[in-house]
C-alpha cells in the first residue's frame, strides 16, 4: 500500500537578491511525508489541520502560517490514507486505514478507523473501527460532513471506501466493491456498512478495481457518491441518509482508467472528487461538482462536470487547465473544494507545462467564481523535481476553503526529501512568477542522469554556469523556462549560477551529491 523513499541524498544552499516564492513548509522534524489532507475550521478559520502518511497530524492556530506536528496512534493501528475534517462544532476528525495488531499486510488493513478530537487536533480519542469483514481489506476511504441546516440529516458524517476480498489478488473470484457508512453522533459510532456499487471490480488495485469513492451532500441532504472503475466514472446517490442507494450511473468515461502512468511518478490516480455549493446566496446553490483526471486527449488533463438536480443530469466535461490541448504536458492528481461562504470553486493539481522534458512540475490552483463555467489559474510554485518511479509520492493532494480563506496543500521534493507545503493564497495577485529560480536536482534513480530546472523570471534569456568539484564549465544560454541535463552525474560539490547575459548574478545554488 505505502512505499518508502529512495532518494540520492543532497544538501543544498540557495542565495538570491530576489524575493523567493511564498510557501509554508508544514512538516518540521519529520522527513518524507506524502498524501496530504488539509481542512479549515468552519467556525474559526485560524484553526487548520492537515494529515500525511503514515500517521502525522499537523495543526495551525494562525491560519496556516506556522504548524505543529505530532504522530497520532490508535489501538487499531494507523496505516496511512489520512483524511482530515472539521465540523461546525469544532470536532476534528482523522480517518485512516487500520494496522490491526497481530495481523500481517494486507489482512491488517481490515477496517477504516475514525478518530475524533475536541481540542483542535491536539489530542484524539482511540477511534472507532468501521467495516471489519473477516479477512477482507478495507482501503482508500474518504470522509464528508452534512453541514446544511436545512437537511434532515444535518450533522451526519459519511464514510466511503473500497473493500477487497483479497488485496492485490489476480484471482478473478476475488472482487472489490464500494462500501458506505454513516454517523449521526459526530463520529462516536457508525451504521452497519452498505454496499453502494452495483457491479464489483477486481482486486489488483488497478483500472478495473472499484476505487476512489468520495461523497458530498446537497442542501436538502441528498448524498452524492462517485468512484472509478473499468475506464468509467460512476455516480450514485441516497435520499435516506445513506440507508440505501439507487442504481449506479456511468457519468463520464476515463480513457485509460484511473491508474494513470505519469513519467517519473511512482503512481498517479485519476480518481474522482466531489464537492457541492452550500452557499445560501450563491446563484448555483445546490450544484454538485465532479472533478477527475483523464488523458483522453493524449496527455493528462483535469476535467470538471456539474449537476444542478442532485446528480440526475450532468453538464458536458470542461477541461480546467488552460494550457494548449494535446501539448504533451500533464496535469494530474486534482482535488476540488467549494467555499460555503461564496460558492467559489477551487481545484488543485500538479502541472508540467513549464518543464520542457516533463520531468519537473508545479502546483496550480484553478479558481472559478461563476459556478465552474470558467477558471483562472494560479501558479503556486516554481518548478520542483519529480520524486521518481521508486518513491511513493502519495495518491492525492488537497485544497480547503472557508470564508474566503484558501489553503492548498501538496507534496514537494524539498532540500532533504519529500515535504508538505501550503500557500497563503490571499497573497497571490498574479498568475506567474517573476523571480529567477534554480530547482532542486532531479536524479534518475536508474542511471544517475541529473536534470535541473531554471526559471529566468522577467528576463527572456539568461546564462547558466555549472561548477562541479570546483571545476568551471563553459556558460550556456537558457530560455525563460529551461533545463540543464548532466549525464551520469558524478558525486561531489555542485555550484550553479544563473546570470544575466551581462554576467550579473541573479541566483545561485550549491548542493552536494553523495556517492
Amino acid at each position: 500500500m505505502k512505499f518508502f523513499l529512495c532518494f540520492f541524498s543532497f544538501l543544498l544552499c540557495t542565495s538570491s537578491p530576489y524575493a523567493q516564492t511564498p510557501f509554508v513548509k508544514v512538516n518540521t522534524t519529520h522527513l518524507n511525508p506524502n498524501e496530504v489532507s488539509i481542512f479549515i475550521s468552519p467556525q474559526q478559520q485560524r484553526h487548520m489541520v492537515a494529515g500525511a502518511n503514515i500517521n502525522w497530524v499537523y495543526t495551525s492556530a494562525d491560519s496556516g502560517k506556522t504548524w505543529l506536528e505530532k504522530q497520532v496512534n490508535s489501538p487499531l493501528g494507523v496505516w496511512g490514507d489520512p483524511v482530515m475534517l472539521i465540523d461546525d462544532s469544532a470536532y476534528v476528525y482523522y480517518a485512516h486505514l487500520s494496522r490491526t495488531p497481530g495481523k500481517e499486510f494486507p489482512e491488517n488493513i481490515d477496517r477504516i478507523v475514525v478518530q475524533r478530537s475536541s481540542d483542535n487536533g491536539n489530542t484524539f480519542n482511540s477511534g472507532i473501527g468501521i467495516g471489519s469483514n473477516g479477512k477482507r481489506a478495507q482501503d482508500k476511504e474518504w470522509l464528508s460532513f452534512d453541514g446544511s441546516l436545512k437537511s434532515k440529516y444535518y450533522g451526519n458524517l459519511y464514510l466511503s471506501w473500497t473493500e477487497f476480498d483479497k488485496y492485490g489478488s489476480k484471482n478473478k473470484e476475488h472482487r472489490s466493491r464500494i462500501r458506505f457508512a454513516a454517523s449521526s453522533d459526530r463520529g462516536l459510532s457508525f451504521t452497519e456498512p452498505v454496499v453502494v456499487s452495483d457491479s464489483s471490480g477486481d482486486c489488483i488495485d488497478g483500472d478495473n478495481t472499484t476505487e476512489g469513492a468520495t461523497t458530498t451532500t446537497t442542501p436538502e441532504g441528498t448524498i452524492a457518491i462517485a468512484w472509478a472503475a473499468f475506464g468509467k466514472i460512476f455516480f450514485d446517490r441516497s435520499t435516506d441518509g445513506g440507508k440505501s442507494f439507487g442504481k449506479d450511473m456511468m457519468v463520464a468515461g476515463q480513457f485509460n482508467g484511473w491508474d494513470m502512468d505519469i513519467s517519473h511518478i511512482y503512481r498517479t490516480n485519476g480518481m474522482p472528487f466531489l464537492a457541492s455549493d452550500l452557499c445560501a446566496s450563491s446563484p448555483h446553490k445546490g450544484r454538485i461538482y465532479l472533478c477527475w483526471a483523464d488523458n483522453k486527449l493524449g496527455d493528462a488533463d483535469v476535467w470538471l462536470m456539474h449537476s444542478d438536480d442532485a446528480g440526475i443530469n450532468w453538464s458536458s466535461p470542461l477541461r480546467v487547465n488552460r494550457d494548449a490541448a494535446q501539448n504533451g504536458k500533464d496535469q494530474f492528481l486534482p482535488h476540488i473544494t467549494v467555499d460555503p461562504s461564496s460558492g467559489h470553486v477551487y481545484i488543485i493539481y500538479y502541472d508540467r507545462r513549464h518543464s520542457p522534458s516533463s520531468t519537473f512540475m508545479d502546483t496550480y490552483l484553478a479558481v472559478s467564481k461563476n459556478g465552474g463555467e470558467t477558471f483562472e489559474e494560479f501558479r503556486l510554485t516554481q518548478s520542483t523535481p519529480a520524486a521518481g518511479k521508486k518513491t511513493f509520492f502519495g495518491d492525492y493532494i488537497t485544497v480547503a476553503a472557508q470564508n474566503g480563506i484558501v489553503r492548498p496543500a501538496w507534496t514537494a521534493v524539498g532540500d532533504s526529501g519529500l515535504e508538505i507545503r501550503t500557500s497563503i493564497f490571499e497573497q497571490f495577485t498574479a498568475t506567474s512568477f517573476n523571480t529567477p529560480h534554480i530547482s532542486n536536482p532531479f536524479i534518475n534513480q536508474e542511471n544517475r542522469d541529473m536534470q535541473i530546472h531554471v526559471s529566468v523570471g522577467r528576463k527572456s534569456k539568461a546564462v547558466v554556469q555549472l561548477i562541479i568539484n570546483h571545476i568551471p564549465h563553459p556558460p550556456v544560454e537558457v530560455n525563460s523556462e529551461d533545463e540543464i541535463y548532466i549525464k551520469k552525474a558524478e558525486s561531489g560539490e555542485y555550484l550553479i549560477r544563473l546570470m544575466t547575459p551581462q554576467r550579473q548574478l541573479m541566483v545561485e545554488k550549491k548542493f552536494t551529491i553523495s556517492p
